[in-house]
């Protein structure tokens, strides 16, 4: 036979065989798929690469074939020998097993969270059937909501006979859900278990996408609920109107009120429309909010209207002001008028107006401080504070050149110190671990992308103003924990605590560790 048609017939028979693959494989997924578009989760593949995958079929694959065939047979004879071993352990479908390290192990919705993670691995379900309310319901997010202690777990029961046991969901993890601030289950990094909880009953249960109001998007701030009093100037009855070609508004099997538990079909709907996060266009979408609590219960983005001009000049009612002893310190330390002046050479004034701000705090003997110069040429810079000792060493990292008094106010003002850069003058690249530290309430209005979003459960779990925490205090010894707040556009809304130990009136300790509050995509990659 003419070699060029055994070539032919060869390509041909890839090429088919191939797409019969492709076609077996998608089937056996078409269960899980069909969830995640009920869940509006399913992301769809640019047309780019669907046809740059149809071409290296047709074109690359046939001649590829024999290295592919010798890795797919590898890949299965590893498959069936892990197989074979965990048949001979008999045990339940493999999960990740993480957990947020700053879970409080007596929270009821950790407790809640485990156990329901734990029943869907193990089948067991004794334990998650004690902490259903009688009345439970379970919502599907925009498909159904099922009622009923019974009917919640036999639904639950046959959702991982469906979906953990064909090994569909194969990832669990306990984590923190920034939308309310309480801890949830995670499923494949794609889904969320939310709970209400009231007096140790879970009395309602959401089965939800990392949250429907952006596609395929992460559980950031933006999913964190509106505040009422800020949006209600933009708020109108709900029309049909605001809705993309093809989509019906519906109002049930939505978020409900985790407060009182109102379902969504009890809420009150609205048309929303408001300047979106660059103050630039208007962002149209629906908002419910609940009538009992008052508070913005779910907000979903429809689409854009673009304008060239200003759409909002809006402030809304301003935070109160705090005029704590900590705010005050920290408003003089990192002065904006000062610091302002370092943009015009005024660095040898800022030393010595800062050395002046010092409170229980000195540098040792023959050290100092100095200010570089900032370079406003290349990729990027950032103005540093420099300690220079005897020797003429420099170090950013000073804590331990400074004579320190055993106080509260010792240790907030090595915190600032500290963390004094990240407030000085920045140019391009360099602007990357800036900050905006909230000292008071008042500064989350110069915070812009947290201007319309209730920080009530942040305020409530003291994640907002900055503290000083004594553990031991003596006349040799002192252990403090600052913990304070601040904004990064590449971090988000950051809860920052910092260990401080002072023996002798020297720091001997100085650790930090960062909590996110809201996560944050500021839409800039570099």
């Amino acid at each position: 036979m003419n070699t060029y048609i055994i070539i032919a017939i060869y390509w041909i028979v890839a090429i088919v065989a191939t797409y019969v693959i492709r076609y077996y494989q998608k089937k056996k997924k078409r269960l899980l798929n069909a969830v995640l578009e009920a869940f509006d989760a399913q992301p769809k593949t640019p047309l780019w690469k669907r046809i740059a995958t149809h071409a290296f079929i047709v074109l690359l694959l046939p001649p590829l074939m024999p290295i592919v065939l010798v890795v797919f047979l590898i890949s299965k004879l590893k498959t069936k020998s892990s197989k074979n071993k965990d048949d001979k352990k008999d045990e339940a479908p493999k999960a990740e097993k993480t957990v947020n390290n700053n879970i409080n192990s007596e929270d009821a919705f950790e407790k809640a969270s485990f156990t329901m993670k734990d029943a869907l691995i193990t089948g067991n379900f004794e334990q998650f059937e004690e902490m259903l309310a009688d009345a439970v319901k379970t919502i599907c997010y925009n498909e159904k909501t099922i009622r009923g202690k019974k009917e919640t777990l036999d639904y639950w029961k046959d959702w991982r006979e469906r979906l953990v046991k064909t090994g569909k969901i194969e990832k669990f993890q306990v984590v923190k859900s920034f939308y309310n601030n309480h801890i949830c289950v995670m499923l494949n990094v794609s889904v969320f278990v939310m709970f209400q909880i009231k007096d140790g009953k879970i009395h309602i249960i959401l089965l939800t996408p990392i949250h429907p109001s952006y596609k395929n998007a992460d559980d950031n701030m933006y999913n964190s609920p509106l505040d009422y009093e800020r949006i209600k100037q933009y708020l109108k009855p709900l029309t049909p109107d605001i809705c993309e070609e093809d989509e019906q508004i519906s109002t049930t099997d939505r978020i409900p009120c985790f407060n009182c538990g109102l379902e969504s079909s009890e809420l009150k709907w609205y048309r929303s429309l408001r300047p979106d996060i660059c103050n630039r266009h208007w962002e149209i979408g629906q908002t419910s909010i609940c009538p009992q609590c008052g508070r913005v219960i779910e907000y979903k983005k429809i689409k854009y209207i673009l304008s060239d001009d200003e759409t909002d000049n809006y402030q809304g009612p301003k935070y109160p002001d705090n005029n704590s002893a900590l705010s005050e310190m920290a408003s003089k330390i990192y002065s904006t008028e000062m610091i302002n002046g370092l943009r015009d050479g005024k660095r040898e004034e800022y030393v010595k107006y800062l050395l002046l701000q010092l409170k229980d705090i000195e540098l040792e003997p023959d050290c100092s401080f100095e200010i570089s110069a900032l370079d406003n040429s290349g990729i990027g810079d950032n103005t540093k504070l420099y300690v220079v000792d005897k020797y003429g060493n420099k170090t950013t990292d000073f804590v331990k050149n400074f004579i320190v008094n055993i106080t509260e106010t010792a240790a907030w003002q090595l915190y600032l110190l500290q963390n004094i850069s990240t407030v000085l003058p920045a140019y391009w690249h360099g602007g990357y671990n800036g900050r905006k530290y909230i000292f008071k309430e008042s500064d989350i209005d110069d915070i812009y992308p947290l201007k319309y979003h209730d920080l009530t459960e942040l305020f409530k779990l003291d994640y907002i103003l900055p503290k000083v925490r004594v553990f031991t205090q003596d006349e040799h010894n002192g252990i403090f924990l600052v913990s304070c707040t601040f904004w990064n556009e590449w971090k988000g809304l950051v809860r920052e605590g910092t260990t401080i130990c002072i023996q002798n009136d020297r720091v001997v300790k100085y650790a930090s560790k960062l909590t996110y509050c809201f996560h944050y995509d500021c839409g800039i990659m570099f």
